[in-house]
């Protein structure tokens, strides 16, 4: 789905082959037809004129030259020289610029260059200090994880008529996260039914603030059995301290559900945005892809969840459903929806318009 980007499974044996970490041998030639056509156009002209002037032989022999040394420089260059480039970041955002370190080359020449292990983005390789190693920077423009053992090393030195690469030397790996999309919790607060789980409930400490009719959720230990009893139902004493807020979300990662990988991006990106936005109020999240659920409640629970959302991709098939409200992410209208047994989904917010410019 994403050029030269892997996934999680795929990290372990990646990383453990020899001939990623010592750097690819194998080069690859790609010869460019214009030039050299036209210089062995202008070889063949200058040997038939040749017959008749003795001095456009020189003239052909000199194409010929550099017909020669344009298509074997090249090569010999890429296949001498050995590229180390280490990631100083293993996590980013999407859209952000991931910093390098590439050993000194012991050439350098114009027309060396390094390929971005993202794009097809490039820079120039040129040796600025004997005594520091060079530094080169790439943007990532999607989230994905990343072996930058992907990275090339390109040559067309001198006349650019063969383009030689090979794959740079690398232990690195370098996780995108999904860019987050705002998202407004407020609209998450709201329930569809009086039969669902409460999503924001009070607190089982703090002052007392009165009694109130039970709602599904509350704590056992919060129950006033005497005017439980009194009135035939359960009533609850009422905390002035509120809860932490929990939140239950899925992802849809079904195929069926987006014309496009950029309609599951927007998708993505509206998790990565819940995570944050319960991250910042405090709020306790259970996030479900695939088959996999996440708790999260600390940093490095967001740290998880954004790593599996950096990797997640479409699948066929029937995502899993439980619990008995979720808020389920999808794009192909732009919206969230909240589901509960027997009850219509419920509109929570148009996150097109939350889409920054």
């Amino acid at each position: 789905m994403y050029p030269n980007c892997i996934t999680v499974g795929h990290m372990s044996s990646l990383l453990a082959g020899e001939l990623q970490a010592r750097g690819g041998t194998r080069l690859r030639l790609k010869i460019s037809r214009q030039r050299v056509g036209a210089l062995l156009g202008a070889a063949v002209v200058a040997a038939v004129v040749g017959t008749a002037a003795a001095h456009a032989h020189i003239a052909a022999v000199g194409l010929l030259s550099v017909l020669v040394v344009g298509l074997t420089v090249p090569a010999a260059v890429a296949r001498w020289l050995f590229v180390r480039m280490e990631a100083v970041q293993t996590r980013v955002t999407a859209g952000e610029s991931v910093d390098f370190h590439v050993n000194q080359p012991v050439l350098s020449l114009p027309g060396l260059c390094l390929k971005s292990p993202f794009s097809q983005d490039r820079q120039p390789l040129l040796r600025m200090s004997r005594d520091r190693p060079t530094r080169i920077r790439f943007r990532a423009p999607r989230r994905g994880v990343y072996y930058i053992g992907q990275a090339a090393l390109l040559s067309s030195f001198p006349f650019g008529l063969l383009h030689a690469s090979k794959m740079v030397a690398s232990s690195s790996t370098v996780v995108v996260w999904p860019r987050p999309i705002p998202v407004n919790l407020s609209a998450v607060g709201r329930r569809p039914s009086h039969d669902a789980a409460a999503v924001w409930r009070s607190g089982d400490d703090g002052d007392a603030a009165g009694v109130r009719p039970y709602r599904r959720g509350d704590s056992m230990r919060m129950i006033h059995w005497h005017q439980s009893a009194r009135h035939d139902r359960l009533i609850v004493r009422d905390r002035a301290a509120a809860a932490r807020p929990t939140i239950s979300c899925r992802l849809d990662c079904r195929t069926s559900s987006y014309s496009d990988t950029d309609e599951f991006d927007l998708a993505v990106g509206v998790a990565a945005g819940m995570v944050a936005a319960a991250r910042a109020i405090g709020a306790s999240m259970t996030l479900s892809i695939r088959s996999t659920f996440f708790n999260v409640v600390s940093e490095s629970d967001a740290r998880r969840v954004m790593d599996a959302l950096s990797a997640v991709q479409l699948e066929a098939g029937d995502s899993v459903t439980t619990g008995a409200v979720e808020v389920l992410i999808t794009s192909r209208r732009g919206w969230a929806t909240i589901n509960s047994p027997g009850g219509s989904p419920m509109l929570v917010e148009d996150f097109w318009s939350q889409v920054p410019s």
